[in-house]
């Protein structure tokens, strides 16, 4: 059997961990990658927006999003506060209901309430101070970000931008978390609409970096881009130096985990800093570095790379860089 070998950036790295040598037969182009792991766009009305849009779809993929009986997403609607925690509860992989819920606007007929339940028992829900939980009412965007940073222990990066519009304090924090780790950003002059009702797909957007499933060959799955995205490359590899410096590597626990991890920083920085670097060989120097961890650290390392960059950026530089094989 022939050994097919990536020659390709540090970033696409990430994608040998993620989509195993093993699994792949036969790749002829960076698109193959997308190909072999993202089903067609299924949506009519999905957004413009590449990121939006393959955030919707990995949702929809692995089947914790739906659309309308008249086979559209309606990615502008807004979504209520028992909807957000059924799809948070499928991403989070929360399934514990041993909880007895006593907000008097909850019912045991409803059919929320498991989900309710699971979310309570997972201590990430809480009602208002009138003794009720809302469960109909529209989430707004601080409170995903609340609900989100519950669920992941978000990280505090550097906030180098003042959010120039209101929030409220008991939400500012996880909001900051949000956009300091770029799972929501800001908008036009800053704003970043705290109190306005999340829409289905900025919910997508945000639940989208946190999926992650074993493929069954020691790969993961997650969302993908489709087509020929528009990217910012430097701006992307800032994004994931900053994740992987301050979220990813304090999680280490070896010296041999944190090398690569730097050695990944190093090289995407080196190639922002001069492009005729050559990151392949010290891709292929640092894919033999993983090889060499025992195989409990490796598991370990993949894991928090996929849980904590997002897949959408590491995709969008994939097809940026492109992929050769070596036979």
């Amino acid at each position: 059997m022939k050994t097919k070998t990536f020659l390709l950036s540090l970033t696409l790295l990430f994608g040998l961990i993620i989509y195993p040598l093993n699994t792949v037969t036969a790749l002829e182009s960076s698109s193959a990658v997308t190909d072999t792991t993202v089903t067609a766009v299924t949506f009519a009305d999905l957004s413009s927006d590449q990121e939006t849009a393959a955030a919707i779809q990995a949702l929809a993929d692995a089947g914790y999003v739906h659309g309308y009986p008249d086979g559209l997403f309606h990615p502008d609607n807004t979504i209520t506060r028992a909807e957000f925690i059924i799809i948070a509860n499928q991403v989070f992989n929360l399934q514990d209901t041993a909880q007895t819920l006593t907000w008097p606007d909850v019912k045991s007929g409803d059919w929320y309430y498991t989900h309710l339940a699971i979310a309570a028992k997972a201590g990430y829900i809480a009602g208002y101070s009138d003794g009720k939980f809302h469960p109909k009412d529209t989430i707004t965007r601080e409170q995903v970000c609340v609900l989100l940073d519950r669920l992941a222990n978000i990280t505090a990066l550097p906030m180098t931008t003042k959010i120039s519009d209101k929030v409220s304090p008991w939400a500012l924090s996880s909001v900051e978390k949000v956009i300091s780790n770029y799972i929501w950003t800001l908008e036009d002059n800053n704003t970043f609409r705290a109190k306005d009702a999340a829409t289905r797909a900025e919910v997508c957007l945000a639940l989208a970096p946190f999926i992650y499933t074993d493929d069954g060959d020691g790969g993961t799955t997650g969302g993908g881009t489709t087509g020929e995205p528009e990217v910012d490359i430097n701006a992307t590899i800032d994004k994931v130096v900053a994740i992987l410096q301050n979220r990813v590597l304090p999680t280490m626990t070896t010296a041999a985990q944190r090398e690569i991890i730097n050695d990944i920083c190093d090289s995407m920085e080196s190639y922002q800093a001069d492009n005729s670097f050559d990151y392949k060989s010290v891709a292929e120097e640092t894919y033999e570095k993983y090889q060499d961890l025992p195989e409990d650290d490796r598991e370990y390392l993949k894991k928090q790379v996929t849980l904590y960059v997002p897949t959408l950026d590491l995709l969008a530089l994939a097809d940026f860089f492109g992929l050769d094989i070596e036979e």
